[in-house]
Order: C-alpha cells, then structure tokens, then sequence
C-alpha cells in the first residue's frame, strides 16, 4: 500500500510539474501574442497613416493640375485671340495698301 501511496505521490508530482510546465508555456505563448499583435498594430497605423499622407498628396497635385489647367486655358484663349488679331491688322493692312489676297499669302494663318 505504501508502495501504491509512493506512486500516486510521484503522478501527482509529475502531474503538478506538467501543469506548471504547461502554464510556463501558456504565459510564454501569450507575451508573444500580445507582442506580435502590438507589432502588427504599430504597422498598420503606420500604413494607414502613410495612405492618409499619400491622398492628400493626390489631392493637392489634382487640384494643381485643375489650377494649371485653367490658367492653360486661358493662355491659349489669349493667344487664340491675339493671333486673330494680328490676322485682322495683316489683312487691314494688306488691304490698305492694295495688295488684296497676294500681298496677304505671307500673313500668319
């Protein structure tokens, strides 16, 4: 019986050693989580902050582009106009001195 008691104290000894070993890898196991899962949130922060960064980046570009554009725009209304101009001054010109359509063949079209 003694023998029998002996034994059970050593599988309960044993046991208790397991459960503790278990519970050592329990805690390890969950630093490590928790670690990894911290590291995975600091990363997406900071992508999504960089995603943040980049839109605003594309919307300040898109509305510099819709800026130049306009200003684009009116140049060539400015320079339209202006050669329309100096079409009306070439022909005035041209007719003015008599030339009629030969004097005005070297005008600017």
């Amino acid at each position: 019986a003694e023998r029998k008691i002996a034994e059970l104290q050593a599988e309960t000894s044993r046991m208790a050693a397991q459960i503790g070993s278990a519970r050592e890898r329990m805690k390890s196991n969950r630093a490590k989580y928790e670690t990894a899962r911290a590291d995975r949130e600091r990363e997406v922060a900071t992508l999504r902050r960089r995603a943040d960064e980049q839109q605003r980046r594309v919307r300040e570009l898109e509305q510099q582009n819709a800026k130049q554009l306009v200003m684009l725009h009116r140049k060539q209304e400015q320079v339209s106009a202006a050669q329309s101009q100096l079409r009306k001054a070439n022909a005035a010109s041209s007719s003015a001195r008599g030339g009629g359509v030969a004097a005005g063949a070297g005008a600017v079209p």
